[in-house]
């Protein structure tokens, strides 16, 4: 395991490195026009959205976290599970738009804890994360969703047939291992029958109140980008469709971030009429994502400096 250990660092150093490379890359090709950010408006919407995504990458460790205490039946302190999400967040920016969950793993080295216990947490976490989203997404859409799922059927349907396509993998591997794995799933469900599933709970109500302080955010930084001239119940659409385009962009492949996606399912919604206003809040939400993961893995190296001259110390 040690050996393992000593390899493992100077790679994920490297992923990295090349993961911050390519996050220049990203910000050179936004060819962001900065006069555009000038207003007060503009700068109070990007400063608001910054510091809430800022926070959330933090505490996005949250429920991941809870779900390896509920299987791996294991203390892990908070500041080590976001010291690892945070850091594994930089490398969403390399093409693949995978590295930042198989980064999470580095914590089942780090603490000697099952990676299959801390895999299954992060497909938990993905899974629960797109699912309560949709759900705010459909109601704050209401009838547009109609229009969105029509025109984006084929990209839930890729996804479906690859998420299908992994199922029968996985049920192929667990079947031949299953003498290996049924260790496993009785653990699972004595976490979720058993003490363990407080965690589970606990784990699940984030993604709720989480997303639903989102939809607020975006709500008031959509009013602060497109003024007064927009009635409430569009900018509420406008919301419920950005919402709707980060699952799209999530679930279609060779689309990190949903580039693209998110101002065409935005002009979908709005037809055009606040094509300017909706490029702007998309740009901001895009700018302000980046000076976010950054500011979240700064504080997460800053954190784990901290405390290893806390350990040299004592």
């Amino acid at each position: 395991m040690d050996k393992i250990k000593k390899y493992l660092k100077p790679v994920g150093i490297c992923l990295t490195v090349i993961a911050l490379i390519y996050l220049v890359k990203k910000i050179i090709e936004m060819d962001v026009d900065f006069s555009e950010f000038t207003s007060q408006n503009m700068l109070c919407a990007l400063a608001i959205a910054a510091a809430f995504q800022t926070v959330s990458v933090l505490a996005g460790s949250y429920p991941w976290l809870n779900f390896i205490k509920a299987f791996s039946d294991k203390e892990i302190s908070f500041k080590k599970a976001m010291s690892t999400y945070a850091k594994s967040n930089i490398l969403k920016y390399l093409p693949g738009n995978v590295f930042q969950y198989i980064g999470r793993n580095k914590l089942a080295s780090d603490m000697d804890i099952s990676h299959i216990d801390v895999a299954c947490s992060t497909i938990l976490d993905i899974f629960f994360n797109i699912f309560v989203t949709g759900i705010f997404s459909v109601l704050l859409l209401g009838k547009s969703i109609a229009v969105l799922l029509e025109k984006y059927k084929d990209n839930f349907v890729v996804f479906l047939i690859a998420g299908a396509i992994c199922l029968t993998i996985a049920i192929i591997i667990i079947f031949c291992l299953r003498k290996k794995l049924g260790g496993y799933f009785s653990r699972y469900i004595e976490a979720i029958k058993g003490k363990n599933k407080k965690f589970i709970f606990c784990g699940c109500s984030y993604y709720i109140i989480v997303i639903g302080i989102s939809a607020v955010i975006n709500y008031i930084c959509a009013r602060l980008v497109f003024g007064s001239s927009i009635i409430s119940s569009d900018i509420i659409g406008i919301v419920g469709a950005y919402m709707f385009a980060w699952i799209i962009g999530f679930i279609t492949p060779g689309s990190p971030g949903g580039i693209g996606i998110r101002e065409s399912v935005m002009l979908l919604i709005s037809t055009n009429v606040y094509e300017n206003s909706v490029m702007l809040y998309v740009l901001m939400f895009r700018l302000s994502g980046i000076i976010s993961d950054v500011l979240a893995f700064t504080i997460a190296l800053i954190s784990d400096q901290i405390e290893k001259r806390k350990n040299y110390g004592a």
